[in-house]
């Protein structure tokens, strides 16, 4: 296929045949390489035929063939002329990675890396294996609905992990949307690995490129063990993708469309909303079982008698952002010994929030705020509306007694009076905190 070059990296697909936009590749000459191996500039142009798509169909550097669309495949459809095709999100809905950052390095654990292997491979299932955990239908039902709420209910993590997780673990869904068979599926399969690429991984920082940045996901030098986890919904999401792409082929056919494998429906119409509900359920699946293989990689490091039980404390992934700090005026210090460092957690705020979300925090040596506040009102105008909220702001008010509290522009509390520090006299005191504050909307 021919491509335009536009720059180093960035390569067009110039529309041809029924394509309504053009195609665009993010990739190095080398990259792209690898790319023309197989069929995933085709499928490019593919997407590009799709009612409602808007401006391009992308891909990005690490782009391969895929279902329909191409695994690292990108396209943006109008809201009321657009489509769905859940070819275009993929069978194993919501896979994804979690990063653990942990206090152990590489020589706390040498003589102990068989054990910890044993161990995970114990308390987390692989391949077709199925969970330790015995659900009922009805808990199936409230954790696809709940998402990561429901693990941290059920004992899973705490509500520091559930602020760390990417839309907070969670997305509406309707459970009702989801078949019988994808039902049964899933409901053994809480807290498993799978197979395939999927992975639980010991890993340690070979090298920063970036100090800055490392820090602010609590990764400190190189020798420091991290635990990374690769899966995503199992079976439950496998089978809602097959349900929903066999009910768009029926429902719409695919005679207009250059591959059977982009099915799909007009975003407005009952299938597609359908579907969309399904895959949410699918989406909080997954953030559930990552969730629960994060607490048992937790409990496995803490059942080898041989790892120091004092520096057990894995915390993180990538869809939150920590730092460690130690105040000194003006200079920015990052702290490596273990017992100095300091903790500032970042909480993002939202409707439906409960208090012992915040005093979650209050171990932590600073608390950041940010998110779109509690509700949705004219500006600075949103009071004591329930007594969930009355519970809010006093865990903030007591919060801020103890710890710098800052609450970013977008975070809206009403005119609850708090004695809270803005983001500037928290630099202030703070020097190294500005290793992620300049991630946040200034104050």
């Amino acid at each position: 296929m021919k491509l335009a070059k536009l720059n180093d990296y960035m390569w067009e697909i110039p529309r041809h045949g029924g394509m309504r936009v053009p195609g665009l590749v993010f990739a190095s000459e080398q990259l792209l390489q690898k790319i023309r191996q197989d069929k995933t500039l085709q499928q490019v142009a593919n997407v590009a035929h799709l009612p409602g798509i808007i401006k391009h169909a992308m891909a990005m550097p690490d782009a391969h063939q895929g279902y329909g669309f191409p695994v690292g495949g990108v396209a943006a459809f109008d809201k009321d002329e657009g489509i769905i095709s859940p070819g275009g999100v993929g069978y194993d809905i919501n896979c994804g990675v979690r990063l653990l950052s942990t206090n152990f390095s590489a020589k706390d654990i040498e003589g102990s890396k068989q054990a910890l292997v044993s161990e995970l491979f114990r308390r987390i299932p692989v391949g077709v294996g199925r969970s330790h955990l015995k659900l009922a239908p009805d808990e199936l039902a409230e954790l696809s609905e709940k998402g990561a709420q429901w693990a941290v209910d059920n004992g899973f993590g705490n509500a520091e992990d559930k602020a760390r997780t990417e839309e907070n673990g969670f997305l509406k869904a309707d459970y009702s949307k989801v078949s019988n068979t994808a039902k049964q599926r899933g409901i053994n399969q809480i807290g498993t690995l799978g197979s395939g690429n999927h992975f639980v991984e010991i890993q340690k920082v070979d090298q920063i490129f970036n100090p800055k940045i490392a820090a602010a996901f609590g990764l400190k030098e190189p020798g420091q063990v991290t635990v990374m986890i690769h899966c995503g919904s199992r079976g439950f999401g496998h089978q809602i993708a097959t349900d929903y792409i066999s009910r768009m082929e029926q429902q719409y056919g695919t005679g207009h469309l250059p591959d059977r494998e982009l099915a799909c429906g007009p975003i407005q119409e009952q299938a597609a909303q359908d579907y969309y509900r399904a895959m949410c359920a699918a989406l909080n699946f997954a953030f559930v079982n990552r969730q629960v293989i994060a607490q048992s990689c937790r409990d496995a490091f803490k059942a080898i008698n041989s790892i120091p039980i004092a520096k057990v404390d894995m915390n993180g992934n990538l869809e939150f952002v920590q730092t460690n700090y130690k105040r000194k005026s003006k200079e920015k210090v990052i702290v490596r010994g273990f017992k100095e460092n300091l903790r500032v957690g970042i909480l993002k705020v939202h409707p439906n929030m409960h208090a012992q979300e915040f005093l979650s925090y209050k171990s932590f040596d600073g608390l950041v705020l940010e998110g779109t506040g509690l509700g949705h009102a004219p500006v600075n105008v949103i009071d004591e509306q329930t007594k969930e909220h009355k519970k809010i702001f006093d865990a903030i008010k007591f919060l801020s007694k103890n710890i710098p509290v800052v609450m970013t522009s977008q975070t809206i509390f009403g005119r609850v009076q708090m004695n809270v520090y803005s983001t500037g006299r928290m630099l202030q005191e703070i020097g190294v905190l500005g290793n992620y504050c300049d991630m946040l909307p200034e104050t």
